[in-house]
């Protein structure tokens, strides 16, 4: 897994941006950068650079929010050239001294480039409007200060008000050169100066990992930017309770800065972290308050609904029924749903057929059930939307699919009502496809609702951005159609399950592919409501995966990390914290570091797979994963127990259908469970498995506990999750 990477293509990349960063905002057109200078060296013009790394959460409110405005749009229509550079492109930040994601450069050529101005982070549309007009202008824009000081008119005021840019563009070997200047014309300001130099020499301190000095150098600065460092240096040190005091004097004392409401998030997370519920949710309170309009706003709504309704919640994705130990084997997809119609609110049972089937063999040999019956066929007639509907209702009551007549969308929705019940689901089928009756059960099952899916967008294909967007919409609109609150997360539907034949891939605004299961659970200002999953495979195969997500029950987990236990980011996500965590509930195997070799692993899957759960942090491609002194393959993956897999790593799910791929070794080797990235997604789109297991234990689903939640990675991105979303430890399970 690589933290970053350079594509080599990068044409092919920004190729792709021509044509899709068009359906974002037709009014702009961005090009690749080669393109772009050449355009500006012609036409005389400005040119734009937009860098940043996909994955981060500000780059994306950026386009959604800013960028893509119609206002903005007008703005930059006439003298400005447009294109996208990736941080994965190390070449073009080296050049333009980019470090931080959104940097935004102004830069006009005359006997070479030349920066106008740069802005770093997240701006607001009124703001960047400023921007571009100064710069249309050149007025107190950096390549305007940096000329006058130039020139004779070498004022004090230019001076500072340069060395301030240079301070909030990050410049600041150039901010101390100018403040050291200033500091012997202007002796009335001298101890002013003082404390920018000591604030720049703090963040030189802080870079190096050296908090104490940082700290010694912060403490007697009262500017903006010293206080928000300070908290971050008590942040590092694990100082909570100091950090908090510094940081709600900072709120205090200038609750208009640009950071504010990411410090008082900042704050929420610190106090839930370290389990101060009370203050955790009257500063989620306080943020929405006062800044109910910010993206941090928006992600304390969703703490604060999941602390409000999390008891509630919890019990409703817990799985209710109790389990009959006999599974039946049935002829054909009439008969499964006729047994699966006869489950009732208090008991289910595993359906499969085909009993010479490895899937079925695989799981009623972990199952162990005290019997297994074959039954005869029972026809129940066409099988359509109705028929599933009654299927779907039948499995709440003590009826059976032929014993129910006329049930539509009403009669559910009082079913539902009678028992109390609200829907945390909703589960995507079509008829007669392989995923039909796997669908049904999970439905059935978990008091989900159904949907048929209407057909198009086949597994193969790679939608565009404005499909993407058209599909988004149609499950937002049918979602609401069963009248159900969906549109926040713990209030009604959380989940959606795709157990149908659909495209799990698309191209992005910025033309690079993601996953399509974690684009169309957003609304439109991109925050997700509901968490997704899909099932994979045959009709078979699926239908093992919703059995086992039904019926089984985790004993044990591996974990085995091959990354370095040192350096950042790496360290984040060893595996020692998680295994003493979880080994109060399962049995643990661990290696780690130099012991994760593959002699070791081999050693280990001598006779298959053993692990119900397992955890694998490596680096490689869909075909070969890294492990200490070697490389392994996907014939290094062995037969399997019915398993949950979590592969931290670059690419294992390019695609998962493929058996010769990792991800679709693991899945027909016997994970009923599988998450991992379909493309390159970086090493911090993973949890750490800490944080996993921590979810995992205190009752989540796979489905919420696998994915980001906030921040970097959490909006749509290039991680799938293969199985049913609402799988779960089951903590009933005691490990003696």
């Amino acid at each position: 897994m690589k933290t970053l990477k350079i594509f080599s293509t990068s044409l092919f990349l920004f190729f792709c941006i021509f044509f899709n960063l068009q359906y974002c905002s037709a009014q702009l057109n961005w090009i690749s950068l080669d393109e772009a200078k050449g355009q500006v060296k012609n036409e005389k013009k400005i040119l734009l650079v937009l860098s940043g790394a996909q994955g981060g959460v500000f780059l994306n409110e950026m386009l959604i929010n800013v960028i893509n405005t119609d206002r903005v749009a007008k703005e930059l229509s006439s003298r400005f050239v447009l294109s996208f550079v990736s941080s994965a492109n190390k070449k073009v930040f080296r050049e333009f001294n980019i470090k931080k994601s959104p940097t935004i450069l102004f830069l006009t050529y005359d006997n070479g480039w030349k920066e106008i101005e740069r802005i770093l982070g997240y701006v607001t549309e009124q703001e960047f409007i400023s921007v571009i007009r100064r710069v249309k202008e050149n007025k107190k824009t950096y390549l305007f200060l940096h000329n006058e000081i130039s020139s004779s008119r070498r004022s004090s005021r230019h001076l500072k008000m340069l060395a301030e840019k240079c301070i909030k563009q990050e410049k600041f070997k150039e901010a101390k050169t100018l403040y050291k200047e200033l500091s012997s014309k202007d002796e009335k300001n001298k101890d002013i100066y003082a404390y920018k130099i000591r604030y720049i020499d703090a963040v030189e301190q802080y870079e190096k990992g050296n908090t104490y000095e940082a700290i010694q150098l912060l403490k007697a600065d009262e500017f903006p930017k010293a206080r928000a460092m300070l908290s971050d240096c008590y942040i590092k040190q694990q100082n909570y309770e100091r950090a908090a005091v510094v940081m709600w004097n900072f709120l205090k004392d200038y609750p208009q800065h640009f950071r504010a409401s990411a410090i008082a998030y900042q704050l929420v997370r610190i106090y839930i972290t370290q389990r101060n519920m009370k203050s955790g949710v009257s500063t989620c309170i306080w943020l929405i308050k006062n800044y109910k309009d910010s993206y941090y706003a928006r992600q304390a709504k969703h703490i604060l609904q999941k602390i409000k309704f999390l008891p509630y919640y919890r019990e409703n994705i817990k799985l209710k029924r109790n389990i009959k130990k006999t599974v039946y084997i049935v002829p054909d997809m009439g008969s499964f749903l006729f047994y699966i119609s006869k489950w009732t609110d208090k008991e289910i049972f595993p359906v499969f057929m085909d009993k010479d089937n490895h899937f079925t063999k695989k799981f009623i040999e972990t199952f162990k059930p005290n019997e297994v019956i074959e039954t005869k066929k029972v026809n129940i007639g066409k099988i359509d939307k109705k028929k599933i509907l009654q299927v779907l209702y039948a499995s709440w009551t003590e009826n059976d699919v032929l014993s129910v007549k006329d049930v539509n969308r009403n009669a559910i929705r009082d079913n539902l009502k009678k028992r109390k019940v609200l829907p945390v689901g909703i589960v995507f089928v079509r008829l007669q496809d392989m995923g039909l009756l796997a669908g049904v059960s999970l439905a059935c099952a978990r008091d989900q609702l159904i949907n048929i899916w209407p057909g198009g967008y086949e597994y193969e294909q790679i939608l565009k951005y404005k499909e993407k967007e058209k599909l988004r919409k149609y499950i937002r609109k049918i979602t609401k159609e069963w009248e159900y609150p969906y549109e926040s997360l713990y209030l009604g539907i959380d989940y959606l399950t795709f157990s149908c034949d659909l495209a799990y891939r698309y191209y992005s605004e910025f033309g690079d592919v993601h996953v399509l299961d974690t684009a169309v659970n957003r609304d439109d200002q991109g925050d997700r409501f509901a968490f997704s999953g899909r099932l994979l495979g045959d009709q078979q195969q699926k239908n093992y995966q919703a059995m086992c997500s039904l019926f089984l029950k985790p004993k044990d987990v591996l974990f085995f990390n091959t990354y370095n236990t040192t350096g950042i980011p790496w360290k984040e996500y060893q595996t020692q914290e998680a295994a003493k965590l979880i080994d109060r509930k399962l049995d643990v195997g661990i290696r780690e570091d130099k012991d994760a070799t593959l002699s070791e692993w081999q050693q280990i899957m001598s006779k298959g797979n053993e692990f119900d759960m397992l955890f694998v942090n490596s680096s490689g491609g869909k075909y070969d994963w890294q492990v200490k002194e070697g490389k392994a393959y996907v014939d290094d993956i062995p037969d399997s127990v019915p398993t949950v897999v979590y592969f931290t790593h670059s690419g294992s799910a390019a695609d998962p259908q493929d058996a010769d791929t990792i991800a679709g070794r693991w899945l027909k080797n016997g994970a009923y469970v599988y998450y991992g990235a379909v493309t390159e997604p970086y090493v911090q789109a993973f949890n750490p498995s800490a944080g996993t297991v921590e979810q995992v234990l205190s009752g989540e689903t796979y489905g919420f506990s696998f994915r980001k939640h906030d921040r970097d990675y959490s909006h749509p991105w290039k991680i799938i999750y293969v199985g049913d979303p609402l799988a779960s430890l089951k903590m009933e399970i005691n490990k003696e």
